[in-house]
């Protein structure tokens, strides 16, 4: 029976390996060519306890902070605006417009986009409302916008109490 050199392939790198170790015994005046690999303490992986997730009502406290004082300003000049006569009523509604626009540049947070939404319909429809009046339309057309307007006031505050209970 004959041996294949495929067969003497695993013997000759063990003679090598052998004679490699030897030379470098000899140069690093180790005992022991290889050396105990140190067991690597396992890492201690932190638990992190997830975070809360913020309330509407705390995501949204600087945003109702700042609609409220535009609100309060709002009232104030619809209050003007409502004890003035037609012919006067420009200069009050100007300034509704301008409590508006500046309502309108507010950005509020994703929960509370809804209450924005009928806050600046409360006032356009309040605007339009004196408007109308002004122009002297029916009527029933000033009395359907206030009417519109009051119903978005109450969906607005419904929209804030809403937040405030999230």
């Amino acid at each position: 029976m004959s041996i294949s050199r495929s067969a003497h392939a695993p013997i000759g790198l063990f003679v090598l390996a052998a004679i490699l170790c030897v030379c470098l015994k000899g140069l690093t005046g180790c005992s022991t060519i290889t050396r105990a690999i140190p067991a690597l303490a396992p890492t201690p992986t932190a638990t992190l306890a997830p975070s809360p997730t913020p309330t509407c009502k705390e995501l949204s406290a600087s945003y109702v902070a700042a609609i409220q004082a535009i609100a309060a300003e709002w009232d104030d000049a619809n209050n003007i605006a409502n004890n003035t006569s037609r012919v006067a009523l420009s200069g009050p509604v100007a300034q509704l417009q301008t409590l508006r626009r500046k309502a309108a540049t507010f950005s509020p947070p994703g929960c509370a986009e809804l209450a924005q939404i009928y806050m600046i319909q409360y006032m356009d429809s309040t605007i339009e409302g004196y408007l109308a009046f002004m122009r002297q339309a029916p009527e029933s057309t000033t009395s359907q916008k206030m009417t519109e307007a009051r119903n978005y006031l109450d969906e607005w505050k419904a929209e804030l109490q809403v937040m405030n209970a999230q």
